[in-house]
């Protein structure tokens, strides 16, 4: 026997190994009257120790993939809320520079700022995940589009006050020249 068969066997798709392990469960577990009215009761028979391993094989196969799926899911889910509860911890903890970057997407009702990405309150709240950097188009002088994360917009809708500083000014680095 080939192992690279084998291999291609493991390989399969969930939907795939669900329908090997539902045809060869069907084979090995319906009763004789219906694999003789299908007419498959004579294949069945002779083969039954191979539909097993068919049924045995695809049936773990199968649940070991759908493990995985669900696993991930659930450390995607997992790992989701922590970043949410980070960015909202962070918000609550915020510099008058980074207030004042912010206010600009609060203040204008926008989703996106220009800003200059050789400034370090620019960097440290795109390291927080409160915004990105959303297009490659621009320069070091005029700076980049960042555009502000779901997560942290909500929060400063729903929570407002943490916007509150020692200024009401806010900062942009968009030139008059700019669209």
């Amino acid at each position: 026997m080939d192992p690279s068969k084998i291999l291609d066997f493991i390989k399969l798709s969930p939907r795939y190994l669900a329908a090997i392990a539902l045809i060869t469960g069907a084979m090995i577990f319906l009763p004789e009257s219906a694999l003789t009215r299908l007419g498959i009761a004579r294949i069945a028979g002779d083969y039954k120790g191979w539909l097993g391993i068919g049924f045995l094989a695809s049936a773990a196969l199968l649940s070991v993939s759908l493990a995985t799926i669900i696993l991930g899911k659930l450390t995607q889910g997992l790992a989701s809320r922590q970043r949410k509860e980070h960015i909202e911890e962070r918000l609550r903890s915020l510099t008058e520079a980074e207030k004042q970057i912010l206010r600009y997407y609060f203040a204008k009702r926008t989703r996106s700022n220009r800003l200059r990405i050789d400034d370090g309150t620019v960097r440290g709240l795109v390291f927080s995940g409160i915004i990105f950097r959303s297009t490659d188009v621009g320069n070091i002088l005029s700076g980049f589009d960042h555009n502000i994360s779901d997560t942290a917009l909500n929060y400063i809708c729903d929570h407002p006050e943490v916007l509150n500083g020692e200024t009401n000014s806010y900062r942009t680095d968009r030139s008059q020249w700019d669209n």
